[in-house]
């Protein structure tokens, strides 16, 4: 049970968070960017409808007192300038003074009349609510709700001071119509924060799932090219010194191609910050020691500057393309030579390389080598392969490159037009809701606090409002809404009426109407872009306004004026919400555009290190020894026709090519397994791995798996066998190890089930569906 010291904690814990808004800074930290589109919408907004509204005062100052009210006209045109030039000119002008002048120039339309009665007076009351709309909507710092306070009572008093004909009705309304606003707005404008910043949050974790899928699959893919390269090199040339035959008869040609052949390996174990010229692996791929290549068409000059512009990873790909082909025809052809022609024609290079040896039916040979290191790098890479053979008529292959970079980068992405749109509709609805429930509860207040409103049109204003609010919170979004819709369409010209009626059509306490009021279901209309409830309910609002008018309900010129000022107030903040939802969606998605395309090019960079950091792989899979051999090799500390020789290099060409077998996608095995590896391959222990493409569902398997796998190894003795096999099955993955010693061979074998956690199952399975 609680204790009472608990339960108070607890008590004044709730009371501070329900007064933290009034003394918070409601400016989102970190915001991405919905938050950002959201605060420069309401600020875009905002200084539009102070700069039109005082456009509105000039008519009103014209129209009550003439043009003996100037002073008060170029106050205001001077402030709807201020607002242009800090909505067009200074983005970063502070803007807490606008709402100040505001105030100070409503006061000054109440001197300047004098008459209750007057659309000035009206209109400055208006000038009013709107500051206090302006300081909660443009001033989130704590010291918004002060500002408003010492606003209202600054004004109030100086109607008290100067208008002491007046009463103090009017100043006693001021005060609490303001501090209804800005507390309706304190409380109003963090749930809408709050949206945007879930919306950021959402965003951010998107973000991070998609750097980090991208980054592992740009490296996969590095990796992918830099296995092929691996196989088309140093595996293909030991495993032809280890066959031996003609393939050693010519030691020079040998040593050229292990020269060639440590090169790559050199930069495979380099960092890529200073790779070799990238036009260069085209011009070695062309060249082999085991067959001659007879070269024809563009210079290596030529090929220098039109490959200038073109990605290192796509021209790697084309390269490695290349000297597979050459690797193949030098390997089964059963020529002496092969014909390349390199043609370069406008922005298009052609390679064509032909031999006339024995060809092969694609239909009966294994083309494994071949689609893997071929198609797919032209697959990969986007450039065109083509091989063409007939059984003793030869083979022909052609590869293509697009040598304009434009023409195969990727384009930036932005962020799916319906995710932004979704984060639009939410952020535009629940601003209508939020207003719609703060215009109501001020409307509640304000009726409460003035006994003029006690009439029954007044209570029949408050029923529809609370009706109208329920209705957009409980209605249904789509379908079986017409009832509702109807309501909510007839509902601005009903409120509008019933505010009219409160002040005798404007000649009864015209600055107690409530001209806003209506807006609270017009704005339900607008936020679900119900167009024919729009144009409906606007129609019938400005018919119902009319009718007023014309059947002379307004009994003086004032009256009229008021009523059709009141008019304008509502379809004004109509038209200014319909904005606001403009300027959100508009920002929204440019805002979006700019920020993807800011994290995608930041996603390039970071791929782009993480690619050049594969080089620390091949340092751990233990490269030394081939490296080493091939060195031996060239510089004639070794013979590649001896045998002992030869039994070297089909050790390494066996070891290669299980390192080519680890998969880019174990990411987490992978670290962990090339040391064990290297292990075995040192103790001179022959170890086969059966790896499939599932990786180790975290770190803490995947050191229990190699853990064992090195203990097997530990335990074998030189010359002995160890196979290892990992596969995935149903609740996780089974490790199977086979240790064969001494002769006869004598097999142990033993299983061992590592469990994936379920959550790694869901993903995995997710992952099995969306392939």
């Amino acid at each position: 049970m609680m204790s009472a010291l608990d339960q108070d904690r607890g008590f004044l814990i709730r009371i501070g968070a329900f007064f933290s808004p009034l003394v918070a800074d409601l400016r989102p930290a970190d915001a991405s960017w919905a938050s950002r589109s959201l605060l420069s919408s309401i600020r875009e907004v905002m200084l539009g409808m102070i700069a039109v509204w005082q456009l509105v005062m000039v008519l009103a100052a014209g129209v009550s007192v003439g043009w003996s009210a100037w002073p008060v006209m170029v106050g205001n045109l001077g402030l709807a300038a201020a607002a242009v030039l800090a909505l067009r000119r200074f983005p970063n002008m502070p803007v807490w003074p606008l709402p100040v002048v505001m105030a100070a120039l409503g006061l000054v339309g109440y001197l300047s009349s004098g008459d209750l009665a007057s659309v000035l007076v009206f209109a400055s009351c208006w000038q009013i609510n709107f500051a206090s709309c302006a300081v909660g909507l443009l001033v989130f710092r704590p010291a918004a709700v002060p500002l408003v306070f010492v606003l209202a009572v600054s004004v109030s008093g100086g109607i008290l001071l100067w208008l002491p004909s007046w009463g103090a009705d009017l100043p006693v309304s001021i005060i609490i119509t303001q501090l209804s606003i800005i507390l309706a707005l304190r409380y109003g404008v963090p749930p809408l924060f709050a949206l945007a910043k879930h919306r950021d949050e959402e965003e951010h974790r998107s973000a991070e799932a998609i750097e980090r899928a991208e980054i592992a699959q740009r490296t996969s893919r590095q990796i992918a090219e830099e296995s092929r390269v691996l196989h088309d090199t140093a595996v293909n040339t030991l495993g032809a010194i280890a066959n031996g035959g003609l393939g050693v008869a010519h030691a020079d040609h040998v040593r050229m191609q292990c020269a060639n052949d440590l090169r790559a390996l050199e930069d495979l174990q380099g960092d890529r910050s200073g790779s070799r010229p990238a036009a260069l692996q085209l011009i070695e791929a062309l060249q082999s020691s085991w067959i001659m290549v007879r070269r024809s068409g563009a210079s290596d000059e030529q090929l220098t500057q039109a490959l200038s512009q073109v990605s290192i990873a796509r021209l790697t790909g084309f390269a490695g393309a290349v000297r597979e082909i050459v690797t193949n025809a030098a390997k089964h052809s059963g020529v002496p030579h092969l014909d390349a022609s390199v043609r370069i024609s406008g922005s298009r290079l052609s390679v064509e390389i032909r031999d006339d040896g024995v060809g092969f039916d694609a239909a009966a040979v294994d083309l494994r080598g071949l689609t893997h290191s071929v198609r797919e790098r032209a697959e990969l890479h986007g450039f065109s392969a083509t091989v063409d053979s007939v059984p003793g008529g030869g083979t022909t292959a052609a590869l293509a490159l697009h040598l304009s970079q434009a023409a195969t980068s990727p384009v930036p992405r932005v962020v799916p037009p319906p995710r932004v749109e979704d984060t639009i509709r939410s952020l535009q609805q629940r601003a209508a809701l939020l207003w719609a429930g703060g215009v109501t509860m001020v409307s509640i207040v304000l009726s409460a606090a003035n006994p003029a409103n006690y009439r029954l049109s007044a209570l029949l204003l408050i029923a529809t409002m609370i009706i109208s609010v329920l209705l957009i919170r409980f209605s249904p979004r789509q379908g079986g809404a017409f009832w509702s819709s109807m309501v909510l369409v007839s509902a601005p010209s009903f409120i509008f009426v019933c505010a009219a009626a409160t002040t005798e059509f404007g000649t009864s306490q015209a600055i107690h109407w409530q001209a806003l009021a209506p807006t609270a279901p017009f704005v339900w209309l607008l936020a679900h872009r119900r167009r024919r409830g729009v144009w409906a309910a606007t129609v019938l609002w400005i018919l119902t306004a009319t009718t007023v008018m014309f059947l002379g309900l307004p009994s003086t010129r004032d009256g009229l004026a008021i009523v059709a000022t009141a008019l304008a107030v509502g379809l004004g903040f109509a038209l200014v919400w319909a904005r606001f939802q403009t300027a959100v969606a508009r920002l929204c998605f440019g805002t979006a555009a700019a920020e993807q395309r800011t994290f995608w090019a930041n996603l390039d960079t970071s791929a782009a290190r993480a690619a050049q950091r594969t080089y620390l792989r091949w340092i751990d899979t233990g490269l030394d020894s081939a490296m080493q051999l091939m060195r031996d090799i060239v510089e004639e500390r070794r013979d590649a026709r001896e045998l002992e020789t030869q039994i070297a290099c089909g050790n390494e060409e066996r070891y290669l090519r299980q390192v080519i077998q680890v998969g880019p996608q174990l990411i987490r095995l992978a670290p962990r397994l090339f040391p064990a590896m290297r292990r075995a391959h040192d103790q001179e222990i022959e170890l086969t791995l059966r790896l499939g493409d599932q990786d180790a569902p975290n770190h803490d398997t995947a050191r229990r798996i190699v853990g064992e796998v090195t203990a097997a190894i530990d335990t074998a003795a030189a010359t002995d066998r160890v196979a290892v096999s990992l596969f995935p099955v149903h609740d996780g993955l089974q490790l199977t190890l086979v240790h064969t010693s001494g002769a006869p061979a004598r097999p142990h074998t033993s299983q061992l089930l590592f469990h994936v956690p379920e959550e790694a199952q869901a993903a995995r399975s997710a992952a099995q569906h969306t392939e």
